[in-house]
């Protein structure tokens, strides 16, 4: 074999920390192939580390119940040893102030409103940085919570809440003047979501507005689905993200994870250093890969959607891993 085919097939591949896109970097000829990363199993929080990001869902609790009864103390006890934390989640059908009560309930009374980053406040940050004032919003009232305090509008319009259904009779009736009013399409989470709701996001996301722009299109988060017991899911707002997409030819924006808008937000509100966070999350396309994007450490539970042997398969394909795993929470030495 010559020395050039033997260099394409000794390649490694790495993520770049603050792009989608990947890096192909060939090997010497002679070097010995890269051994697969793995995740390294901590019992204890590495030095370096001052600042925790924080996933929900499958970390610290599941629906309406703990994982584990010893979660808040350790939680506290990290907090007074200087350790400064906050709570990153996917769920846009609650809003901080909603999250805040939940975890009061739990043991957590310390966490504050400020401390909570849902995916509805993300979006709604991201809007306001760019002067939006009117959306078109599919989604639950805790995303509209959030929307509603940033003052941005979520437009109302005719028989949205009456009808399930939508005909091409109905949708050649929907004035176009009304579509062009949304600035920006936005999806959440919602259980209620309908074939009326997706042929009108649709619909908004195909105009052309007054000054020639086109209709803006994000998503709180992409999540396939949810976990709600061991041994049944929920489709997660990537159900709808994905049929408006299809319908309408576009492709949304991510806000939520794994987009690192919530670590560029951090660094910016709250002083925070990439090189001393850490990402604790049990979703390797969500929680790891957003830690892997914006270059900051990570820490894998198992008590959620990730379980060994997926864990597994991502280090045999050198996909997405990890810097650091370790059972649940409550195994985390203080």
């Amino acid at each position: 074999e010559s020395a050039l085919l033997i260099a394409h097939k000794l390649t490694a591949t790495f993520y770049h920390h603050s792009t989608d896109f990947l890096i192909t970097t060939p090997l010497h000829p002679l070097s010995a192939p890269m051994t697969k990363r793995h995740p390294t199993p901590i019992t204890s929080l590495p030095s370096h580390i001052k600042y925790l990001l924080i996933d929900c869902d499958g970390v610290l609790f599941l629906q309406s119940k703990l994982l584990h009864p010893e979660i808040p103390s350790i939680l506290n006890s990290l907090r007074e040893q200087g350790i400064e934390m906050v709570f990153v989640t996917n769920n846009s059908t609650k809003s901080r102030q909603q999250y805040k009560e939940k975890m009061t309930q739990m043991g957590m009374e310390w966490v504050q409103k400020e401390d909570i980053y849902v995916s509805g406040y993300l979006a709604s940050v991201w809007l306001s940085q760019r002067n939006v004032k009117n959306v078109y919003l599919i989604g639950e009232q805790g995303l509209h919570q959030e929307l509603h305090e940033h003052g941005i509008n979520v437009m109302r319009h005719s028989d949205a809440e009456k009808h399930v259904s939508m005909s091409e009779g109905d949708v050649a009736k929907v004035p176009e003047d009304e579509l062009r009013k949304h600035e920006y399409v936005v999806i959440g989470w919602d259980r209620s979501f309908t074939f009326y709701k997706c042929c009108y996001a649709c619909m908004c996301l195909q105009q052309k507005r007054e000054d020639d722009s086109q209709c803006g299109f994000i998503a709180t988060n992409v999540d396939s689905f949810d976990k709600v017991d061991e041994f049944k899911n929920i489709p997660g707002s990537g159900a709808m993200v994905g049929s408006v997409q299809a319908g309408s030819g576009r492709e949304a924006q991510v806000i939520g994870k794994p987009s690192t808008f919530a670590v560029e937000l951090l660094e910016k509100t709250r002083g925070w250093k990439r090189e001393n966070m850490l990402m604790i999350g049990d979703r390797l396309d969500s929680d790891i890969l957003m830690a892997n994007r914006a270059g900051i450490a990570s820490l894998l539970v198992y008590s959620g959607t990730t379980n060994r042997a997926l864990m597994q398969q991502h280090v045999e394909e050198e996909s997405i891993v990890p810097t650091y795993s370790i059972e649940d929470l409550s195994k985390l030495e203080v």
